[in-house]
């Protein structure tokens, strides 16, 4: 397996995580990553959920896209699909049936019952929770389908002392699907990513582009960046000695 390559500059990013994995046992919590586009936020729930997984939690993901908002329960689906055949026969038959329906694992009933399928959802992750601690991790949270976003945002909301743990990544200014804040109140741990130092820059295109980039083209690709390591990237492969282009449109 590949290694995933070393986080640079985020060591303040990174210690929130492992501090927020140690409280998962406490009962229901949220950490919640913002920032803007190529700032480095799915990384840093990349980590944050192999830092959790690595404590022994089950760590149910999922990754929405834009497209996909208007299908519903396609979020959930990601989420509980492996899980279903542990925690269905846990739930009533009624509450099963609607659950098994949303998932696409059996048919659906004469008429769908959101209510059902949001306390099936509830009943699950109590469920898995029983055995050990539980993170749903949703990277780029503000592309999630409302259907499954209501049954989600259902569940941490009744979720009293059950080691649940919600990891979220958004973009700057997006609201959050499951009002982690506003229902788990400082049990919510928000991270701003910001840019990054010159020193990080400088590190992450000299070990990812060129070891011998110079530093008066790092200076000028941090500039321009922002310290957006993404664009600051793109801007690296891009340039030459003489040349480097205005702005991420350029390249």
């Amino acid at each position: 397996m590949l290694e995933r390559p070393e986080l640079v500059g985020r060591e303040a990013e990174l210690a929130a995580a492992r501090a927020w994995v140690s409280g998962l046992a406490d009962g229901p919590t949220a950490l919640v990553v913002r920032g803007e586009a190529g700032i480095g936020k799915t990384s840093i729930w990349t980590a944050a959920a192999e830092l959790a997984q690595a404590a022994g939690a089950a760590v149910l993901s999922t990754r929405p896209a834009e497209a996909e908002m208007p299908l519903g329960y396609a979020g959930l689906g990601d989420l509980l699909e492996t899980a279903a055949p542990d925690v269905l026969p846990e739930l009533p038959a009624f509450l099963a049936a609607h659950l098994e329906a949303a998932l696409l694992l059996a048919s659906p009933p004469d008429s769908e019952d959101r209510l059902a399928v949001s306390r099936a959802t509830l009943g699950a992750v109590r469920a898995l929770a029983r055995h050990r601690p539980v993170v749903v991790a949703i990277d780029d949270a503000q592309w999630l389908d409302p259907a499954s976003a209501r049954a989600l945002a259902f569940t941490a909301r009744r979720l009293t002392a059950e080691p649940v743990g919600f990891l979220l990544s958004l973009r700057s200014g997006a609201a959050d699907p499951l009002q982690c804040a506003a229902v788990l109140g400082d049990r919510t741990v928000q991270v701003e990513v910001g840019g990054l130092s010159l020193g990080a820059t400088s590190h992450l295109v000299r070990t990812r582009v060129d070891a011998q980039t110079p530093r008066r083209v790092v200076q000028l690709i941090h500039e321009r960046s922002q310290g957006n390591p993404f664009y600051a990237l793109q801007l690296a492969r891009h340039a030459t000695e003489d040349d480097l282009p205005e702005s991420l449109r350029d390249v």
